[in-house]
């Protein structure tokens, strides 16, 4: 049911932001409630044996990626990656480690003094960017 193609992945993300279905929303009050579903079914066929994330901590994920989150694409545009980018690394370590996907790589920048280092949690495999998929459709301001 859910296996899916390197290709199927870039091209369901090229539609899902391309999507004209806008939601209204405030700074302060979401006018619509998420749907998480389709996350659920899709995550526990992944991970069996791992314990469920709740709604309440999936609606900050999104909160959070929305802000500091982006969809990359590489190899020519075949394979696509997400990433979210922080000066700390424990927020990322904490987010890898509830999802069970990606990996946190350190990024050093300069040899200046100044402390301009970043972190940034990294998902590419395609099973696992089709599971942010189906978290964020319908589910972005």
């Amino acid at each position: 049911l859910y296996s899916i193609s390197r290709q199927f992945v870039p091209e369901f993300l090229r539609k899902l932001l391309r999507s004209d279905s806008k939601q209204s929303v405030s700074e302060t009050t979401r006018e619509t409630s998420f749907k998480f579903s389709v996350f659920h079914d899709y995550y526990n066929t992944l991970f069996k044996n791992k314990s469920h994330l709740s709604d309440e901590w999936l609606t900050w994920f999104i909160g959070f990626a929305e802000g500091d989150g982006a969809i990359q694409t590489y190899d020519e545009g075949k394979r696509v990656r997400f990433v979210l980018t922080q000066k700390e690394s424990d927020i990322l370590y904490k987010i890898q480690f509830k999802f069970n996907i990606g990996v946190v790589k350190h990024f050093p920048q300069g040899k200046s003094g100044k402390n301009n280092d970043f972190y940034r949690w990294i998902v590419d495999n395609p099973s696992h960017i089709l599971l942010l998929a189906y978290l964020f459709n319908g589910n972005l301001a």
